[in-house]
């Protein structure tokens, strides 16, 4: 209802002297009554000012009023757009010129109420409220912000896209006559464009190396003892059908166009087996604040080859192959025989080309000294291989029983010893001629061809190691069912290294955006904490064995290079991968100005970058309380103590440490010591606080990315927010299930299912940490995960 006249002027003259939301002019009918006015909204009040006749002021408190279209026009062509205003007791019917105008205004007016109106004021006494406490830099703090982003955005579009920033403001209740504090909250989160790039740079690799090691062992064949000739089939024929899986592999991902992530509804298919599942990349903070992100991803595993007999280590352990016959390491000793051979070639050529003439007799003692430290080194490293082939001498001796090795192992390397004595004494007795030419000549003659033999004996010892090599790889797999096991493992092998390298070389990008971590003043190598919310139960525990493999092979095998993009236009990263299976080189180009940005060190074109990893699991849902039951929690302490202890390895690299991260190490041994399993959630804040502290790089894995790595995604934020904003314990919680509510993990839902709601089920519920259950109203049972 409208005001007493009498203080109605008053009240308008104090509403009219500010800021008004809304102002127009209208044609107004009230009580009988119809003039040209004036309309103001400020609040929830709306003031009414005749233009046409001396009336009064008019001021309504909008309460509990209704708001209705009035379609009757009646005597006046230029108001031809009504709306009523319903009070308990009388009617205010407007009507303005223009229809769009008409609508602005029954929304404005049909949501102002006293509650909008406290809302406005509480956010006008929270600005008062910092500024009498020194906040008043607030201004100026967003202004860093968004240059900030603006500098690092254009190097996120390089390497991210499909971003998705959602911005939440929440009102914190302080101590009682205190304002609520408002904090404004943003969240973005985008794909990898490395998602589906890398893999299949990967994947072009691995079929070059499963085309290899086909050529190797067909190549084989005119050397390889009868008895051993279907082994040597069998292997052939069962590497062949990899190498079609890695063709149809590498067809549908040349030819992908779809999101750059694998959906979670797609985890079980084999042309996507080597690109991970779900990843994403999350950035967070209050505005004006410190920014915080995170990688999130489905666990690092080959789901579609499925765990019938386990994951790798299982796998392996079935196998019962001695170690140097395993694929990274035969790869590794292959590849140092071949290196030992180049050196005995470029040895031989120095000989024949730089042995000095008659005249040149003084460069003969330098020469022949050179030569035989060469050959000592070439020895030397051929016996450190001999010693680690498994039955090497009894493959050997095969070879020579069939003509394809000169004599036995064992005479062999007599006979080089042999030789190296005599080559010795030549060359000693050489240095004792050197002032008597007539004897030098044929001294020298005889000192050259000993050399010659040796190298001889030396590359002849190579090539039979060579060989005893192959044949001992084809004799280790000479039942058919560990051909077959062997051939998986290196399929499987290979596509978990690739989504683990993926998610790794996405953590290198992310964390070039920063301060990158040094050591003293070197680049020091990057920390990546990876937690995974899977149980040690059925399927999910030959998973945690899959990724447990995965990331320490990354911890070993991978090295990563930054170099300059080739052209100042390039808009996109296009990775590059080489290397063995027992050392990958990925080479990341970066953009030109982003690149001479850098620290000096950093640019270093001999500096890998190296990724330390620690991988942690703690199983929260049904099934790891029925592992528990049933399977213990053997596995996953073993998993976390050794993620421990990498983690502990890291830090002694780093010195000095800072306080933050000692007290967070320290705390972590604790619990660590106390409970490394049974759904004990100590052990994820602490982890993930000691990563943050060492300047590492976080990554939040489940089976599929999407629901449990939601939960513990947000409870990440929680925990960044309650150091950053400085929340108690039930502000943040509050503000984590606002988070789950209504942030950018839900979006990672739809994405993924197409709809907005998390896969848990009422029963689940009942086994989920109190930490990790998601709101009322988010989850749903029987979705497509």
């Amino acid at each position: 209802s409208h005001m007493e006249e009498d203080n109605a002027g008053d009240i308008f003259k104090s509403l009219s002297g500010g800021v008004v939301d809304v102002e127009t002019e209208a044609f107004v009918s009230l009580c009988g009554r119809r003039f040209n006015s004036k309309l103001r909204v400020r609040g929830n009040i709306l003031c009414v000012q005749a233009t046409s006749e001396a009336i009064e002021p008019l001021v309504f408190v909008l309460v509990k009023h209704q708001v209705l279209k009035a379609e009757e026009v009646d005597g006046h062509p230029e108001f031809s757009h009504g709306f009523i205003i319903q009070f308990r007791n009388e009617t205010l019917t407007v009507f303005l010129r223009e229809k769009e105008e008409r609508e602005r205004w029954m929304i404005k007016v049909a949501t102002a109420s006293h509650d909008m109106a406290q809302a406005e004021l509480d956010e006008l006494s929270h600005r008062l409220f910092a500024a009498s406490n020194g906040e008043n830099g607030v201004e100026k703090g967003e202004e860093k912000t968004t240059e900030s982003r603006q500098g690092s955005s254009s190097f996120e579009d390089f390497f991210l896209t499909n971003p998705c920033t959602i911005q939440h403001k929440f009102s914190i209740t302080q101590k009682p006559g205190v304002p609520p504090r408002l904090i404004t909250y943003s969240e973005t989160i985008a794909e990898s464009k490395l998602s589906i790039a890398l893999p299949l740079e990967f994947v072009k690799l691995y079929k070059q190396w499963t085309t290899e090691t086909i050529q190797q062992i067909e190549s084989f064949e005119r050397r390889c003892p009868a008895h051993d000739e279907p082994s040597r089939q069998e292997l052939s024929r069962l590497l062949r059908e990899n190498s079609e899986t890695l063709e149809q592999t590498w067809e549908f991902l040349s030819t992908y166009s779809g999101p750059s992530f694998r959906k979670s509804t797609e985890k079980r298919r084999v042309a996507f087996a080597p690109v991970p599942t779900n990843l994403h990349y999350q950035r967070f903070g209050p505005l004006g604040g410190e920014e915080r992100h995170v990688l999130s991803a489905g666990v690092a595993a080959a789901l579609p080859l499925r765990f019938q007999s386990g994951g790798l280590p299982k796998l392996r352990a079935s196998l019962s192959l001695h170690s140097a016959y395993t694929d990274a390491i035969f790869s590794a000793k292959r590849c140092e025989l071949f290196e030992i051979k180049k050196l005995i070639g470029a040895l031989s050529h120095k000989l024949e080309t730089e042995w000095p003439s008659d005249k040149e007799r003084e460069r003969l003692d330098k020469l022949c000294v050179d030569l035989q430290a060469g050959v000592k080194q070439v020895y030397a490293r051929l016996r450190d291989v001999e010693t680690g082939l498994a039955g090497v001498e009894r493959h050997v001796d095969s070879l020579m029983d069939i003509g394809h090795s000169p004599d036995t192992l064992r005479n062999q390397i007599d006979n080089i010893d042999a030789m190296l004595v005599s080559l010795q004494t030549k060359i000693a007795v050489l240095d004792s001629l050197m002032e008597s030419p007539s004897e030098l000549d044929s001294f020298a003659r005889n000192t050259r061809e000993s050399m010659a033999a040796v190298l001889d004996a030396l590359l002849s010892l190579c090539s039979s190691l060579i060989d005893a090599q192959q044949l001992g790889r084809l004799r280790s797999l000479a039942r058919s069912a560990d051909a077959a096991i062997y051939v998986h493992i290196v399929l499987r092998a290979d596509f978990v290294f690739s989504q683990a390298s993926t998610i790794a070389a996405t953590a290198v990008m992310s964390r070039l955006q920063q301060s990158w971590p040094m050591n003293g003043d070197k680049p020091a190598d990057l920390l990546l904490l990876v937690w995974s919310w899977i149980s040690c139960y059925g399927d999910e525990r030959g998973m945690i064995e899959d990724a447990t493999e995965a990331w320490r092979a990354v911890s070993s095998r991978l090295l990563i290079r930054i170099v300059r993009a080739p052209s100042s236009v390039t808009r996109t990263v296009t990775p590059l991968v080489a290397g063995s299976r027992h050392c990958v080189v990925v080479s990341l180009p970066l953009p030109q100005d982003f690149f001479d940005s850098l620290p000096a060190a950093l640019k270093d074109p001999t500096h890998y970058i190296r990724v330390c990893c620690s991988f942690w699991s703690l199983g929260v849902n049904h099934e790891a309380t029925i592992g528990y039951q049933f399977g213990g929690v053997a596995a996953e302490t073993a998993t976390n103590q050794a993620a421990l202890s990498d983690l502990q390895n890291y830090a002694n690299t780093r010195s000095p440490q800072s306080a933050a991260a000692q007290e967070a190490l320290a705390e972590l041994q604790v619990v660590v010591r106390n409970e490394p399993s049974r759904k004990n959630m100590l052990l994820y804040e602490w982890a993930m606080a000691a990563a943050t502290a060492l300047e590492g790089e976080l990554v939040v894995s489940c089976k599929s990315g999407k629901d449990r790595t939601a939960m513990g995604v947000t409870l990440e934020q929680g925990r960044l927010m309650r150091q950053a904003s400085g929340l108690n314990a039930t502000q943040a919680a509050e503000v984590v299930d606002a988070l789950r509510k209504s942030g950018a993990r839900r979006e990672v839902c739809r994405k993924n299912i197409d709809k907005a709601a998390y896969s848990f089920s009422a029963f689940q519920m009942h086994f989920l940490p109190k930490s990790f259950r998601p709101p009322s109203g988010t989850f749903a049972h029987g979705l497509s995960t």
